[in-house]
């Protein structure tokens, strides 16, 4: 079955909270969406094109390719990456926060309706 928008789960929102890199396996644009709530993806630390893939067994197909590359890495290629992937994590994690805010903010504000 073909479900019509991105469906977020609180996987990727924990992987942000905990500053832990992510790749999705979900439907097409997932990660489109995310950037538009201000998130950042790990483009070009890790080949995101999967996210416009179509069909559903190409994206599988190119999230384990993927997958493979991080499998792949040295000891040392590997805190490299987790070094790069840093800015990228600190800003999810504020944007998280805010949008968390934002959110308790405006159910606290219906409690003055």
């Amino acid at each position: 079955d073909v479900i019509d928008y991105p469906f977020c789960t609180e996987k990727i929102f924990r992987n942000i909270k905990y500053k832990k890199p992510f790749i999705v396996m979900g439907q097409r644009y997932t990660l489109a969406s995310l950037r538009k709530l201000g998130y950042k993806t790990f483009t070009p630390l890790i080949d995101e094109s999967y996210d416009e893939c179509a069909y559903t067994k190409e994206r599988v197909a190119a999230v384990i390719k993927e997958l493979e590359g991080l499998k792949s890495m040295s000891n040392n290629e590997w805190v490299s990456f987790l070094d790069k992937c840093k800015p990228i994590l600190e800003h999810n994690y504020d944007n998280l926060l805010k949008r968390v805010k934002q959110t308790n903010d405006w159910l606290e504000g219906l409690k003055n309706l």
